[in-house]
């Protein structure tokens, strides 16, 4: 994995298809083990702000099978 941070605050993130799986599953399977406040605390965003990145994530993962 590689990060790189532009001039503009952004993040530009290169990762292998088995790195992007890891951040997939670990944003789909923290919701299941924590309540909502922790899990709040936890990832320093919400539940529906999280399944919005989770969504992305899913959708390239999935892009690779077509």
């Amino acid at each position: 994995m590689n990060i790189q941070k532009d001039e503009n605050g952004s993040f530009l993130i290169k990762c292998s298809q088995n790195e992007l799986t890891i951040l997939s599953n670990a944003l789909n399977n923290i919701p299941q083990a924590v309540d909502e406040q922790e899990y709040t605390t936890l990832i320093s965003a919400s539940k529906s702000e999280t399944n919005k990145i989770l969504d992305i994530i899913v959708a390239a993962l999935n892009s690779d099978q077509e």
